[in-house]
């Protein structure tokens, strides 16, 4: 099977002519030339703080292509700056998921030091002096607000930052709930010694980190399940913690939705659509005939890749053994 869906994302011939950075990515795309030019432009307009003209660049790129290029060139600025020492701000996206009757709060902060000696014991960390990360669970909402000029002069400034800098607010849940929460941390890197911090090591961290999150958040009154995920840059965190989220949590309603109908001889099948931005997931039973069981949405973002999110979906839909079929306009079919 495989998922025959129209990407929903919108895209304008119609662009800000005026814009540097569309105009260069236009060039370099058509001369199949390096983003040497570009990445200048960008580092410029960071210096300035400049934010808004890139924001429109990225945000009315006429094409994906255009777009993907302008993300890939400002993540380029952002981790792999050209001065010899600089900071690399990284995180640990997490999962949380709960499940309970009433309304509960969970801590946003885990053991500092058990923390960091974890990342040590399994040489994530190698260098006490450089390696850092806060124990706090910082929501999206805190990473979202993080302006790129402000992330350039972090990573420019060459000495540990304040981790403590990002607020947190403790999780709270009724009901069945997906939290996305972040783990912040920093190394200072050197051109002319090797990084301390080695994210490939992430995996050495096997039970033990999920161990220590589950003790951490652990509350008599509901069903804790923390998802630790590999490191990314701070750069990236909301776009690769957003995505982790929608996947779990489409997954897990899905398998919960799937479980009770079969459970009440109402067999499940799908219906799928993309309209507005979002991939529209409709669960509909045999019994069903006026409207679907439950409807879900994955939201796209911007730099998604569309055929990864079409083949993680066919997977979980093959894995269930749920029949998909198709709206005649995937771009316009209104919800029920």
């Amino acid at each position: 099977m495989s998922l025959m869906l129209k990407d929903p994302r919108k895209y304008s011939a119609v662009y800000p002519d005026a814009n540097l950075l569309i105009n260069q990515a236009i060039h370099d795309l058509s001369k199949n030339e390096d983003n040497s030019l570009i990445c200048a432009l960008i580092e410029d307009l960071l210096k300035q703080k400049q934010d808004q003209l890139l924001s429109v660049a990225y945000n009315l790129a006429p094409t994906q292509a255009i777009a993907d290029y302008i993300w890939e060139s400002l993540q380029e600025v952002l981790n792999s700056p050209k001065q010899d020492k600089f900071t690399k701000l990284f995180v640990l996206p997490i999962i949380i998921v709960v499940g309970s009757t009433k309304q509960i709060s969970l801590t946003e902060q885990l053991n500092h030091a058990a923390l960091e000696n974890l990342l040590h014991s399994k040489k994530i960390f190698n260098n006490p002096k450089s390696n850092k990360i806060s124990a706090a669970l910082v929501d999206l909402d805190e990473i979202v607000k993080i302006k790129p000029s402000e992330l350039f002069a972090w990573v420019s400034q060459n000495e540990s930052l304040d981790l403590n800098k990002f607020s947190h607010k403790v999780i709270i849940n009724i009901g069945e709930g997906v939290h996305l929460r972040f783990l912040v941390g920093m190394d200072i890197q050197s051109n002319d010694q090797e990084s301390g911090f080695i994210a490939a090591n992430f995996n050495q961290l096997g039970l033990e980190l999920l161990q220590l999150l589950s003790s951490t958040l652990k509350n008599d009154a509901a069903t804790v399940f923390p998802l630790p995920f590999p490191p990314c840059s701070l750069s990236e965190a909301a776009v690769v913690g957003e995505h982790h989220r929608q996947e779990i949590s489409i997954a897990l309603g899905l398998s919960n939705q799937v479980k009770k109908m079969r459970l009440d001889g109402n067999e499940p099948h799908i219906k799928l659509s993309s309209q507005k931005n979002n991939i529209q997931i409709e669960i509909w039973g045999s019994k069903d005939t006026s409207q679907a069981a439950e409807i879900m949405i994955w939201s796209l973002q911007r730099s998604d890749n569309f055929a990864q999110v079409c083949q993680i979906l066919e997977d979980l839909f093959n894995d269930m053994r749920l029949m998909v079929s198709y709206y005649e306009d995937h771009h316009e079919h209104d919800a029920h």
